[in-house]
């Protein structure tokens, strides 16, 4: 069964990395530390999956990857915006798993163990090219452009 769906928003990330991503050249890169703890974010404004509405949500994808992420054996987890109802949260938690393909679909063969979904409150501050996030008491940063 194929299901449709449409998602519009920003996007932004942080690592552990030293110094920029090398992975945004190529995952074939080495992470600057043993291994790559990444956090991305995807903060959807507009969108419907299988006609479901899902604006106004925020998604994030928590990654600790090993140094060269193309070795795959990553362990992800995906936080969803508390504030989504059950089918809402349902049906991001399946397009941003990967389950429905996209981009996050293009990853699933690197993931080795996932660690689930879970809701929390999730608080993101956008201003021109500064962006804040904070996922529960879990993750809390600040990145510019």
């Amino acid at each position: 069964m194929r299901v449709a769906w449409n998602i519009s928003g920003s996007y932004f990330e942080t690592c552990s990395c030293n110094v920029v991503c090398p992975c945004t050249a190529s995952l074939t890169l080495g992470a600057t530390l043993e291994r790559c703890r990444v956090t991305l974010v995807f903060n959807v404004k507009d969108g419907q999956v299988d006609g479901t509405d899902v604006g106004g949500f925020t998604v994030a994808a928590i990654a600790d990857t090993p140094k060269v992420m193309t070795e795959g054996n990553w362990r992800l987890g995906v936080f969803i915006d508390a504030k989504a109802t059950d089918e809402q949260a349902e049906k991001l938690g399946a397009v941003f798993s990967g389950a429905l393909g996209g981009p996050m679909g293009g990853l699933v063969p690197l993931i080795g163990e996932s660690l689930g979904v879970q809701r929390v409150a999730i608080d993101v501050h956008e201003d021109g090219l500064k962006h804040s996030i904070r996922i529960g008491d879990v993750v809390d940063f600040e990145i510019e452009d």
